[in-house]
């Protein structure tokens, strides 16, 4: 049965172990992920920030051609306005269109009819006799103005792209479209100049592209021009909406870029930034120095301060384990001391009681009074050694009321405590909803030894008229016995070493009694910690689990 039970405590051992280091993995886990998950968090909005900056570039950009292409609009418009223009009659419109052309920067301007035929234009040498773009001509032919696609119509250098406003008379009826054709060139420069306000770097560029595909303008349009088809066959994406942003692979070369575009109000156009992706991964690098800078040294303090606990922790177990050993030693050493002493130490009692007991042989009353005293002293010693050796049985625990327990012992104490005019006071800090006893299991006359042990310390640390508080409270879970005193305390090259058999700071003291108590709270599961501060005292704790005797509190 003994066996059963111990492989039960194996097993429920090893189960422990085992939920501890899987709670250990998975809070790793959720730490891991909560960290990877801020980290990805920070980078997505360092990178949408970053976009939205490139956003607000191409709106500027686009605003800025919208607006030299709405004031020759306008200005076509009003020339369409002009009486001359209005009648249609080729020889009167002729020099208004020419002033037109010239003011404006257009390279030709023609007026057809309502049918598209050509009715006259401003510079005979660029003749344009028919209509490009027919869709854009209609919207004209509806009464808005209209901005056509790009229009070639012999070679890239003659491109162009066609701003058109209907001529209306004054009933208001459509009679025909005034055309002026803007060289693409135009385009760019506006483009260009507008980029270099807005401060483009190096690997970026802009684009224009009209509603078939085709390049307004582009820094290498002579090149993607010979084979529109190839370079433009990702750019469907950018007529899907009005604005927005998309990541693929330029087939110019072949590098991976996020192209950000914004349309014109006027033409069914597209205005489109282009950033090689890795410029903007380094960027919000760049911009994240400081703060990656921040976070490493924070993860590196956390680091720091977890190795050094971890060391403490470290330290402090193998001073525990140390002080165990020396625990284990002195036991056995104490029970070879007791049996190597006692039978001796019996028949030199007995002899000397026998002496005392006949007067009349002659022997001096003070060698008989030191050599009783001496042979006390050593069955003291003895008796402690057999204490300190002595195992404790866990079977004979019984539940102990352990406020009673230090009331009587307080008790008990008083007089000692009013010997030396020492004030032992006692004080309660448990809390509870409903009146109930707090109970530990265990030995109540070794826990009282304890407590005794600690008192008696405590009011032998202190001078006369000092103050030893005895506190029970709970901490952690666990029920506290604090013994506080205001005594001188105890410096830290000899607090390392409190409970080392042995070892004592008391002119006759034994080094056993804080052994002994040491070796009774840890077979009671619990644990004895000591703090002390010089100048102000000296506290000792004993953490003991308990429970209630009322169902459904504490246990």
């Amino acid at each position: 049965m003994a066996k059963d039970v111990k492989g039960n405590e194996v097993v429920k051992l090893k189960i422990g172990i085992s939920i501890e280091k899987l709670a250990k993995i998975l809070l790793i886990t959720a730490v891991l992920i909560i960290i990877a998950g801020f980290i990805r968090h920070y980078f997505i909005n360092r990178y949408d920030a970053i976009v939205l900056e490139k956003h607000d570039k191409v709106t500027l950009l686009a605003a800025h051609i919208e607006l030299n292409i709405k004031n020759r609009l306008t200005a076509l418009q009003l020339l369409a306005g002009d009486p001359e223009v209005v009648s249609m009659n080729p020889d009167a419109m002729t020099d208004e269109l020419q002033r037109a052309v010239k003011t404006l920067g257009f390279f030709n301007a023609v007026v057809f009819d309502n049918r598209g035929n050509f009715v006259t234009e401003a510079r005979p040498e660029f003749h344009i006799g028919k209509v490009y773009d027919r869709d854009s001509f209609e919207v004209a032919l509806s009464g808005r103005p209209s901005i056509s696609n790009r229009i070639v119509y012999n070679g890239l250098e003659t491109a162009y792209v066609s701003l058109r406003v209907p001529i209306t008379d004054e009933a208001g009826t459509i009679k025909g479209v005034l055309v002026a054709g803007l060289p693409i060139t135009q385009i760019a420069d506006m483009l260009n100049q507008s980029a270099s306000d807005s401060l483009l770097s190096e690997a970026e560029y802009v684009f224009v592209m009209d509603s078939s595909m085709q390049f307004i303008s582009h820094p290498e349009l002579a090149k993607v021009y010979l084979d529109e088809k190839k370079y433009s066959v990702i750019h469907n994406v950018f007529f899907e909406q009005c604005t927005g942003s998309i990541i693929e692979q330029s087939n110019l070369d072949n590098i991976e870029k996020l192209y950000i575009y914004t349309a014109l109000e006027q033409a069914n156009w597209r205005i489109v930034m282009t950033t090689p992706i890795h410029n903007i991964y380094a960027e919000i690098l760049n911009r994240s120095f400081k703060d990656i800078a921040a976070f490493v040294f924070l993860l590196i303090t956390i680091g720091l301060c977890y190795y050094f606990m971890l060391q403490a922790k470290h330290h402090k177990l193998e001073a525990e384990s140390l002080r165990w050993e020396r625990l284990s030693c002195a036991s056995q050493m104490a029970a070879t001391v007791a049996h190597e002493i006692r039978n001796p130490l019996t028949s030199i009692k007995g002899f000397i009681q026998l002496i005392m007991r006949k007067p009349d042989r002659p022997a001096p009353p003070g060698y008989l009074e030191i050599a009783m005293s001496e042979i006390e002293r050593i069955e003291k010693l003895v008796t402690e050694f057999q204490m300190l050796s002595r195992p404790i049985k866990p079977a004979e625990f019984t539940p102990i009321d352990i406020e009673q327990t230090i009331n009587d012992i307080s008790m008990l104490m008083e007089g000692q405590a009013s010997d030396k005019k020492v004030k032992l006071t006692y004080q309660s800090q448990l809390k509870y909803q409903f009146p109930v006893v707090y109970k530990v299991m265990g030995d109540q006359a070794q826990l009282k030894q304890v407590l005794i042990n600690l008192i008696r310390n405590a009011i032998e640390a202190v001078e006369v008229n000092g103050q030893v508080n005895v506190i029970a409270k709970e901490k952690n879970g666990t029920l506290a016995l604090e013994v506080q005193d205001n005594g001188a305390g105890i410096p830290q090259e000899v607090l390392i070493k409190i409970g080392t058999p042995f070892y004592t700071t008391k002119p006759n003291g034994t080094g056993l009694g804080l052994s002994v108590c040491y070796n009774i709270i840890q077979n009671h599961n619990g644990k004895l910690e000591v703090t002390s501060k010089i100048g102000e005292g000296t506290t000792f704790t004993v953490l003991l689990p308990y429970k209630t005797d009322v169902q459904g509190l504490k246990t």
